[in-house]
């Protein structure tokens, strides 16, 4: 059904057929309605096939019934090809969301590395291919060309993004920018690059703990007091802004990174340098 709304082009407006480049109107078709249209396409198909493997199976234990003899290409043949085709305008599309959506964002001095990808999409359209039409093979010649100027873009954004990190010297913020970036991009190459930023950031926040433990032990005896604050309370907010400072990061971090072997460590420090500044503040409010 969503095969033949988009060929038709359907977009609201009874009786104004279009052709695929219904599927460049991002007013008509924003990516992020026509991909999961897209990706029924798929799934379709899969449901077909199971339904296929079903049918064949059931039969093969009635022997003296009919049995099932069309083979899958027979049926299936030019439905997958259709499929490999919405593949990549997933890909496609998909990849015209990230980047419109880090443009909504307002990142500063970000526009050179859109701007870049925004000609490479302009210069793609201009093929003016048929989307849908799977047979078209110089399609897919084009668009090999036009993943390889993305991937050189996305080389530019890694170095954007390495170079924001380089400048933010707090664990908590770099764990919020990080956030942002995940929670933008979304193709491979990207994520790889965010994901590795984990590791290296709960390496430096596992020296940040250290340093905590180091300032925790040099001062517990005369705790450094905010100017008016009694010593009880001065002591007791000394000792929770250093468990604040330990305890952000912790609750940021993904569960399956601090679940790896390599953080038990780090884990292990956090836990006892927080059991430690929870004692302190015990004894200080006895």
């Amino acid at each position: 059904l969503n095969f033949r709304r988009i060929r038709r082009g359907e977009t609201g407006k009874k009786g104004q057929p279009q052709n695929d480049d219904v599927l460049w109107d991002h007013e008509a078709y924003p990516p992020e309605e026509l991909i999961p249209m897209l990706m029924s396409c798929i799934e379709l198909n899969q449901a077909y096939f199971k339904q296929y493997e079903f049918t064949k199976e059931r039969l093969k234990n009635m022997p003296k019934g009919k049995q099932f003899e069309f083979s899958p290409n027979q049926i299936f043949g030019k439905f997958d090809l259709f499929c490999r085709r919405v593949s990549k305008l997933i890909e496609l599309f998909g990849t015209i969301q990230q980047f419109r959506t880090l443009q909504k964002h307002n990142l500063e001095d970000i526009t050179p590395i859109l701007d870049i990808f925004d000609r490479y999409v302009a210069t793609f359209k201009k093929k003016n291919h048929k989307l849908l039409d799977y047979s078209n093979n110089t399609f897919d010649r084009d668009f090999v060309e036009f993943n390889v100027g993305v991937s050189s873009v996305e080389t530019d954004l890694q170095h954007y993004i390495d170079k924001n990190f380089e400048v933010i010297t707090s664990i908590e913020d770099s764990l919020k920018l990080l956030r942002k970036f995940k929670s933008i991009l979304h193709r491979d190459n990207l994520r790889n690059g965010l994901n590795s930023k984990y590791s290296i950031l709960f390496h430096n926040y596992g020296i940040e703990i250290n340093q905590i433990e180091d300032q925790y032990q040099r001062h517990k005896n005369n705790p450094p007091i905010v100017r008016n604050l009694p010593t009880v309370s001065g002591s007791i907010t000394w000792s929770r802004h250093l468990f604040h400072r330990i305890s952000g990061p912790m609750e940021q971090f993904p569960q399956d990174l601090i679940k790896q072997k390599e953080s038990r460590r780090f884990v292990k420090m956090y836990n006892r340098i927080g059991y430690t500044l929870f004692s302190f503040e015990y004894l200080w409010r006895q």
